[in-house]
């Protein structure tokens, strides 16, 4: 079992904001991640996406991006981002019923890793990244 981590899907399914307008390289960016993802992550991989993941306002909306998501190789576990606005309440989440994805926000999970446990916490492992005084990007 690998661990991946990607950040800032930005999926879209309705079409609606292209982000393409940021460059020619991000012309269908949605498709090359889903097929990189598909020739690089197995089924017993974890991927950690740390949020924006779709650009939707409503979870009904943003449900067709979950759901190809879902579809996507690898358990995930999925964090808020600042464009999440989509994001409701863990219990509703929860009731999603997906499968290979388990959100992440104020809660925890524990993952068995064959004879290992890995404990996930998002707030602890993500938010000092945000803090940070020197980022120089």
């Amino acid at each position: 079992m690998r661990i991946f981590a990607i950040a800032d899907l930005h999926f879209d399914f309705k079409k609606e904001k292209p982000m393409d307008v940021f460059g020619d390289n991000w012309e269908n960016h949605e498709e090359k991640i889903i097929e990189n993802w598909k020739n690089t992550v197995d089924e017993e991989d974890l991927v950690l996406i740390p949020g924006d993941i779709s650009w939707a306002l409503k979870l009904n909306d943003a449900l067709e991006d979950l759901i190809r998501i879902e579809n996507l190789p690898g358990m995930k576990i999925i964090g808020k981002g600042n464009h999440d606005y989509w994001w409701s309440t863990i219990s509703q989440l929860d009731r999603l019923n997906l499968k290979t994805i388990k959100f992440l926000k104020n809660n925890f999970h524990n993952l068995s890793l064959g004879r290992s446990l890995l404990s996930l916490e998002l707030a602890r492992l993500f938010e000092p990244l945000f803090h940070q005084s020197s980022y120089s990007g």
